[in-house]
């Protein structure tokens, strides 16, 4: 699937994070994080982060990278190819492809899935919004910065599963 746009935020309602993600085929799935979910995942989107290579022409560090400028928005036709309720995740699969990029599974409990393909771009730009979200559900969760990862050459190449 070809990500158009993205967007996690918090809600509090559910208190969950809520990830949107739009495809360029006019498709958006849903999903709601959970904060245990989070505190799961956290440490192998770090390592990817981190072992991610950044292009020559890319911002410091520091940056985040992608706009934030812009409101997310629903296209008029869209459609829902898992539902219009969002998953409830309880599931991951982690592993790169063979260009480098993160292959990222997402599933419910022996449910709907959907898989996300992040370059290291993207990938930086998911977990800057991921933090963010996580900020602003105060959770009390700290999302290390990726240099306080420790990162080994094995740990960001071998494929990851959490349940």
């Amino acid at each position: 699937m070809g990500i158009q746009q993205l967007q996690i935020a918090y809600d509090a309602l559910a208190d969950r994070l809520l990830m949107r993600v739009g495809t360029s085929a006019g498709e958006e799935y849903l999903a709601h994080l959970t904060r245990r979910f989070v505190s799961q995942i956290w440490p192998g989107l770090a390592a990817s982060l981190a072992a991610a290579p950044l292009p020559a022409d890319a911002p410091s560090a520091g940056a985040r990278g992608g706009r934030f400028d812009r409101p997310y928005e629903t296209p008029a036709d869209v459609q829902h190819p898992l539902g219009t309720a969002p998953l409830l995740v309880a599931e991951a699969r982690m592993e790169r492809d063979s260009q480098g990029r993160l292959q990222l599974q997402l599933k419910e409990h022996r449910q709907r899935a959907f898989s996300l393909t992040l370059n290291p771009s993207l990938l930086r730009v998911f977990c800057a919004m991921l933090r963010a979200a996580v900020e602003a559900a105060d959770w009390g969760l700290s999302l290390a910065d990726v240099e306080e990862v420790p990162v080994g050459p094995e740990a960001a190449n071998q494929s990851t599963t959490l349940h």
